[in-house]
């Protein structure tokens, strides 16, 4: 009985506007999470409700890696479109000519392995 009590609460802070369908959908990968944190086997682990959230807020390396890549990206991509601003001049009609292609996901490949080498 205590495990369901438990369960009830952490599921009702984490879905805090209601429990529908859409919050439930929303919040499905954490209350997963909860719910395995609390039961493993079959059996009650014992966790209290602030350690269930503290283990929600934790990071692990991986996410960090795929944040950093995330950014390093928007970066490039954003170096790159300045410099193509700064290197197309336009000509008398007004339209942009033609230029060789520089795909991102190439350059940060390249930065990435050179990154990895530091």
């Amino acid at each position: 009985m205590e495990t369901i009590k438990i369960l009830q609460r952490l599921v009702i802070e984490k879905c805090k506007s209601g429990l529908t369908e859409k919050e439930i959908l929303e919040n499905a990968f954490d209350l997963l999470l909860i719910f395995d944190d609390v039961v493993t086997l079959g059996y009650r682990e014992s966790v209290t409700q602030q350690q269930v959230n503290e283990y929600l807020l934790m990071s692990s390396n991986q996410e960090n890696l795929d944040k950093m890549l995330k950014m390093a990206k928007e970066v490039l991509i954003g170096a790159i479109f300045r410099t193509r601003l700064k290197r197309s001049p336009r000509s008398s009609s007004g339209r942009k000519p033609r230029s060789k292609r520089i795909f991102p996901s190439k350059i940060l490949r390249v930065r990435y392995k050179a990154w990895c080498r530091k």
